[in-house]
């Protein structure tokens, strides 16, 4: 299966979530902090609306088809051109919780 059907696939996915991070405890400003340290070498982290590849997590945000599932999917299965980043839950919840405050940001 090719990179793009691979992460399309993983958009799509319903249903599969692994944060069990009570919301109320995810900081999304830790998050974005997480996410410049192990995002920003391939991905623009900040809110930029420039098309880019890989996309930029403002792009990824805008994606009606990206949940916080979808998302949980992609931390912890990479594609052949993503690394396998060691984070525990809480981090990919905080990551997954500023991606999707970039989709709030827009409106």
């Amino acid at each position: 299966m090719s990179t793009p059907a691979i992460v399309i696939a993983a958009l799509l996915l319903v249903g599969v979530s692994g944060a069990s991070t009570v919301a109320a405890e995810i900081d999304v400003n830790i998050g974005e902090s997480i996410a410049r340290r192990n995002c920003a070498a391939c991905h623009t982290v900040g809110p930029t609306q420039v098309h880019e590849l890989p996309p930029t997590f403002f792009e990824l945000a805008q994606n009606l088809a990206t949940t916080e599932a979808s998302l949980e999917f992609l931390l912890t299965h990479p594609h052949d051109v993503m690394p396998n980043l060691t984070m525990g839950a809480d981090e990919r919840a905080e990551i997954i919780a500023y991606i999707m405050s970039l989709r709030q940001r827009a409106r």
